[in-house]
């Protein structure tokens, strides 16, 4: 699939065995930089990128916010996370449910139109759910999650609420780990297909990060993924910390995955530390205010062409440098 030369600067990563992990949809090898995409009409931008990933990839990183937009899945791998990330949106909040398993509530729609379809349409996804008298707007479920990454997903990770620096009060902390570990009970219980799934770890200290690990392999699972890095990606010896201390607790040929860092020197660094693979949509952020990572002046009110061209470069920059 991906291009196997490289010419970029040599880094940290290319000292890294590689390993070959075969899925139903072709093999991946690792470690690996998944580029992200999205489907749908939110982001024009990938959709014109999207036929050339794979020169650059072996799989791409789909949220499940956007996968639910799928209508034909690409031919190569995807690994579907949670969409967890919602519950750091305005208007969205977790909640505990009668089952002791968590979901995400979004606002409630404005109109009495929208109301009353989507409570009719989501009331059995709540399943015991507390929510305001308003009635709820949209609803991530563990169930909910886990089926659509049962039908399209090679890679997924349990449905996970970020804990991030800024959230100081003790008890929502506790609550968003708690729902975190119990979410990833229910879905290793549930499972019923052949992808591999990713056990999804929070914290708000390096050991609550440990234990949530230990938590999730004392639970059976041998792939692991840290979530809740992007906020603390400026604190680079807690984030590295962190990798080293899952990386020790993950079983023998177990995976490790770390969400949402996308800096090559960085990534080279969570390789070294452990990682197996990370996921990012920087290439493409940088690419839309024009920004080329090969040392490329910026460009000035690129087209959408350029733009995509910009995303290109700067996604084989990345992999070239970390020789993957």
């Amino acid at each position: 699939m991906r291009n196997a030369s490289t010419g970029g600067k040599r880094g940290e990563g290319q000292e890294r065995s590689c390993v070959t992990v075969k899925t139903a949809r072709g093999d991946v090898r690792m470690p690996a930089y998944l580029p992200v995409t999205t489907f749908g009409d939110s982001f024009p931008l990938d959709r014109l990128i999207q036929p050339f990933l794979p020169r650059f990839a072996d799989m791409l990183m789909v949220s499940y916010a956007y996968a639910k937009s799928i209508t034909k899945r690409p031919e190569m791998p995807l690994f579907i996370d949670s969409g967890g990330f919602a519950c750091l949106l305005d208007g969205y909040r977790v909640i505990c449910r009668e089952d002791g398993t968590g979901c995400i509530v979004g606002p409630s729609p404005t109109t009495d139109e929208n109301k009353d379809n989507n409570q009719e349409g989501q009331a059995a996804d709540m399943r015991g759910t507390t929510a305001d008298s308003g009635g709820p707007g949209e609803v991530i479920s563990p169930e909910g999650v886990l089926e659509l990454q049962n039908r399209l997903a090679d890679f997924a990770s349990t449905l996970d609420f970020p804990i991030p620096p800024s959230l100081d009060a003790v008890r929502e902390r506790k609550l968003r780990l708690d729902l975190t570990l119990a979410n990833a009970r229910y879905a290793i219980d549930a499972k019923v297909d052949a992808s591999r799934l990713f056990g999804s770890v929070q914290g708000f200290d390096l050991d609550t990060y440990t234990s949530s690990a230990e938590s999730l392999v004392s639970m059976g699972f041998s792939d692991l993924a840290i979530g809740g890095m992007v906020p603390r990606a400026r604190d680079k010896a807690f984030v590295l910390q962190v990798c080293r201390r899952v990386a020790d607790v993950l079983p023998e040929g177990g995976l490790l995955h770390v969400f949402g860092i996308g800096d090559p020197s960085f990534v080279a660094a969570l390789f070294a530390a452990g990682a197996t693979s990370i996921d990012s949509s920087s290439y493409v952020q940088s690419a839309v205010s024009g920004k080329q990572w090969d040392g490329e002046a910026a460009m000035q009110d690129p087209s959408p062409l350029e733009r995509a061209h910009a995303a290109l470069r700067n996604l084989k920059f990345a992999t070239e440098y970390l020789g993957v």
